[in-house]
């Protein structure tokens, strides 16, 4: 496994700490546990798929069976939650990314009847992931959405219950009746071009 998805020993004390008091997380041996948490890393980090985990991790079902029920579980988010608890939100920032699956998760070939709209149908395949970071770029909240979500849809709910300064995002987000909402400060990078010399 390379070095980048290894967890330093005092990152893993933080997790092993709260594992350990999580009330659905089955910790066990303190070993394997940390192998399997890093195997998760590596997987994240890699975006690879299970199978091609490294064997030093454990054997890849079990892996992302254990990974699944934390999932199903929420120890996850739990653990999101937990450590983004001391956010910088002087200033809150908004983007989404579109992923898109390979052609290949929509199976065999279908016939598709004329009427079919080719819009819906490409972004049939595709997920949206919004997120809002704080001032030093660590991400607060983030949602999921399919493909043809408009941006504007989720900022509310990106934002809600936060005391912030400043909301940075692009114009996508630069909906009136969205902005008069808030009544927020946006700044829109298309129209605020970076200062020269």
């Amino acid at each position: 496994m390379s070095t980048n998805a290894k967890l330093s020993d005092s990152q893993w004390v933080k997790i092993y700490a709260f594992l350990r008091i999580h009330p659905r997380a089955y910790v066990g041996d303190e070993t394997s546990c940390r192998l399997f948490v890093e195997g998760v890393h590596w997987i994240m980090r890699s975006g690879a798929q299970w199978r091609f985990l490294p064997p030093a991790c454990g054997r890849w079902n079990s892996v992302y069976k254990r990974f699944a029920r934390w999932s199903d579980h929420g120890i996850w988010q739990d653990m999101h939650a937990h450590f983004a608890d001391d956010p910088d939100i002087e200033n809150v920032i908004l983007d989404s990314s579109v992923v898109r699956a390979h052609p290949c998760a929509a199976g065999p070939k279908k016939r598709w009847s004329s009427s079919a709209s080719v819009g819906s149908l490409s972004r049939r395949f595709s997920t949206k992931i919004h997120v809002n970071v704080d001032s030093l770029g660590n991400p607060l909240r983030f949602l999921l959405t399919g493909g043809e979500r408009h941006d504007c849809t989720q900022a509310e709910a990106l934002i809600a219950d936060l005391d912030f300064e400043r909301l940075l995002a692009d114009k996508s987000y630069d909906v009136e009746p969205s902005c008069s909402t808030w009544s927020l400060w946006v700044w829109k990078l298309s129209s605020h071009p970076e200062p020269t010399g």
